[in-house]
């Protein structure tokens, strides 16, 4: 198999709101301030601690196995109704905010004797990636939210209830001191992670961030079938742009005499081998990272448009897909390369239109409504809705998702938002704006299930 050198350029942007950069890990050698005050206590001994924080994980991890009797739990809980799986899942979801809570009081023990240190660990933070097998993010959270109990017990009883989060609590542990905290807290109690990202950026406010553009490469493996002289074309140094030329070569294995870096050529593919069919090619993709400070009102509109482009990016949009967007649309209107080509497109249309109307001065056609326009087509039983009567429902609903859950709750989603006929189309329903609400898709299919059946609906979608 040829491993083949190739390249690519593409331009994409990411867009930077703040400086608020992830949390560090802990200290190795960072240990409890309150620590001296607490040695007068008694505690279980070295082993205890250990085997108890084993025996707490394992019996959390040990539900998610595939085991025959597990996979029978699964089954059975098919055959619950709607009511009591909704009861034990909040259950469930106490119980977990409570075994969260011991294990970390537990680790916050740990890191008082610092019992890492004679299993062979330099940190809590090893001890918890490298022992309990805890991924880095997870291990960091936990260990900021440990030390964070252990100065302020309160929190240990906001994490049972759910007015904390586990990521929420690792924010802000390092803003919290004796001063603020019983503001702060009340202050984030229920809040999101954002609000928490707010709030620890303006207690840290940054320096003024100056715009940047910086190129970066990202490299890929792409696997060609059959013949590759179209792929070796294409990725031929002569026909891509003289400022994208560089690409990345293979490491070299050991005691190999090449150097690896950067070479100004592209590899060639030689002829496969026999019985080989495939080449395997490493693409050195051109990116930019754009960087900029934003204030409110920006990410307002952002949130906006991104909600606005739901519709036509049901399952996301990242930030490049948006701002490609909005960079077309404004290059469409305003660029005059574009406003020439759409000029010329509307004079071939108005000849075209022209020449229909002296085909036709013979023909004549009775009206079809005193209406006329996007109105006329509404009122004679069509599905299209007017964008007026569109526009008119969806400022009447807020730009939300109207659907009322059997407790009272309104959804309120503004996202992937569609059209709904209270009484529906099929059924005799008008396109008049009383008719009509917005409601986002999940809770239009839901609508439609309930109203033709789930098996029939089956036909017209298919789950994600």
């Amino acid at each position: 198999m040829a491993r083949v050198i190739t390249h690519s350029s593409k331009i994409s942007s990411s867009v930077a709101s703040g400086r608020i950069q992830a949390g560090s890990h802990p200290s190795p050698d960072h240990t409890l301030s309150g620590a001296a005050q607490h040695r007068s206590r008694s505690f279980p001994d070295r082993g205890e601690i250990l085997a108890s924080m084993t025996r707490t994980i394992s019996r959390s991890s040990s539900h998610s196995s595939g085991s025959p009797k597990n996979r029978a739990r699964c089954n059975n809980l098919r055959k619950l109704s709607d009511s009591t799986l909704l009861a034990r899942l909040e259950k469930l979801r106490g119980a977990e905010r409570s075994v969260l809570v011991k294990i970390l009081r537990h680790l916050g023990e740990v890191d008082r004797r610092r019992l890492y240190l004679p299993h062979g660990y330099g940190s809590l933070f090893e001890f918890c990636t490298g022992h309990l097998k805890y991924s880095r993010s997870a291990a960091g959270r936990r260990i900021h939210a440990a030390r964070c109990i252990e100065r302020f017990p309160q929190v240990a009883e906001m994490l049972s209830t759910g007015e904390l989060t586990l990521s929420v609590v690792s924010m802000i542990s390092d803003i919290l001191n004796k001063k603020n905290a019983d503001e702060v807290l009340s202050w984030i109690r229920g809040k999101s992670t954002r609000d928490a990202e707010m709030l620890v950026s303006r207690h840290r406010p940054g320096y003024f961030l100056r715009d940047r553009v910086k190129s970066i490469y990202f490299m890929t493996e792409h696997t060609g079938r059959g013949d590759n002289s179209s792929i070796n074309n294409k990725l031929h140094p002569a026909a891509t742009s003289n400022k994208c030329k560089a690409s990345l070569t293979i490491t070299p294995g050991a005691g190999s005499k090449c150097k690896a870096g950067l070479t100004s050529n592209y590899m060639k593919s030689p002829p496969n081998a026999p019985g080989e069919n495939a080449a395997e090619q490493v693409l050195i993709t051109q990116k930019f990272k754009l960087e900029f400070a934003v204030d409110p009102g920006f990410i307002e509109k952002l949130a906006r448009v991104r909600s606005l482009l739901s519709s036509k990016y049901p399952k996301g949009i990242n930030l490049e897909q948006l701002f490609q967007e909005l960079l077309d649309e404004y290059l469409y209107h305003h660029d005059p390369k574009n406003r020439n080509k759409k000029r010329a497109r509307d004079q071939s249309k108005a000849k075209k239109a022209q020449k229909d109307i002296i085909r036709s001065t013979a023909r004549t056609e009775p009206p079809r409504s005193t209406y006329s326009g996007d109105t006329a087509r509404s009122i004679n039983h069509s599905r299209y809705i007017p964008k007026s009567i569109r526009d008119t429902v969806f400022e009447r609903d807020g730009g939300r998702c109207t659907f009322v859950g059997e407790d009272g709750k309104r959804c309120n989603s503004d996202w992937n938002l569609q059209i709904d006929h209270i009484v529906p189309y099929a059924r005799g329903g008008d396109n008049s704006s009383g008719n009509l609400r917005l409601l986002c898709a999940q809770h239009n299919l839901l609508t439609a299930e309930q109203e033709y059946g789930a098996d029939f609906m089956k036909k017209y979608y298919r789950r994600g």
